[in-house]
């Protein structure tokens, strides 16, 4: 299988500063929108049409970046990454923080891009440590933006679940190949139920009295011990012991955010 090197080929180089040059465009243009929705200015449609064409290009130059099946689901993820890095943008309200969260989301989709193209090359543990912190944060900005799309616009419940359903499957689909490129079939059912849980918590979500952000916190932790519980199985390192300290960090990390934070009833 042929790779080409991140840094040695100068067309995979540009190619991956296209890739962060239209996410930037992407996230920098909801601070836009949002003023423009504040304003009630006509132009709101016009750039979240800009928007949606700055994703479509990222995706298309991630694309040309691919050379193999995983890589096309790298692709997926880097774009529900900038979807709801660019999404969540939206519902913050300090012009500072938003550009620390850009800031940040760049940072991390470089460095994940630079270690997946080296990951290519040698299946180094340290390597495979990095892309995990980009999937989970990358379902945490998922989590919350959708999460706020739903409070805040009251799309309907079952395209809420849809969406949680096969965003969730492909960000545990790669993670999973990630350390076990040969074990296909495995990962799929992996993923698979991961992705049926979800489908299924998001019907409770609805009625929890959290904040988004909060609820992403919640969301991203269960599945982070589910996820632990599935590479252990996978890998045959699964014991009684582990499943147990892996649900007391669920309650103890759980239990720390929600008597952190306010309860709101938000659900109808």
């Amino acid at each position: 299988m042929k790779y080409i090197s991140f840094f040695c080929v100068p067309k995979v180089s540009l190619l991956t500063f296209f890739v962060l040059l239209f996410a930037f465009f992407s996230m920098e243009s909801m601070v836009f929108i949002k003023k423009a929705s504040i304003e009630g200015n006509g132009s709101f449609w016009d750039i979240l049409f800009l928007t949606l064409l700055f994703l479509f290009l990222q995706f298309f130059f991630v694309i040309k970046l691919s050379f193999s099946k995983r890589d096309y689901l790298w692709a997926s993820l880097i774009s529900i990454f900038s979807l709801s890095v660019s999404g969540l943008i939206f519902f913050v309200d300090s012009f500072f923080v938003r550009q620390i969260i850009i800031g940040m989301a760049l940072f991390l989709l470089l460095f994940s891009m630079r270690e997946y193209r080296q990951l290519n090359k040698v299946e180094e543990l340290s390597l495979k440590g990095i892309l995990f912190i980009f999937h989970f944060m990358t379902l945490f900005f998922f989590f919350a933006f959708s999460l706020a799309v739903h409070i805040n616009f009251a799309i309907p419940q079952v395209l809420l679940m849809c969406i949680y359903g096969v965003s969730i499957f492909l960000v545990s689909l790669h993670s999973f190949l990630v350390v076990h490129i040969k074990e296909v079939k495995r990962s799929l059912q992996y993923s698979l139920v991961l992705a049926f849980f979800f489908w299924q918590l998001i019907w409770f979500v609805h009625f929890w009295p959290f904040g988004y952000l909060t609820t992403g916190v919640v969301l991203l932790v269960i599945y982070y011990v589910l996820w632990d519980l599935f590479q252990s199985h996978f890998e045959n390192t699964l014991r009684l012991q582990r499943f147990f300290t892996d649900i007391a960090l669920l309650i103890v990390l759980v239990g720390i955010v929600l008597l952190s934070t306010p309860w709101t009833i938000i659900g109808n």
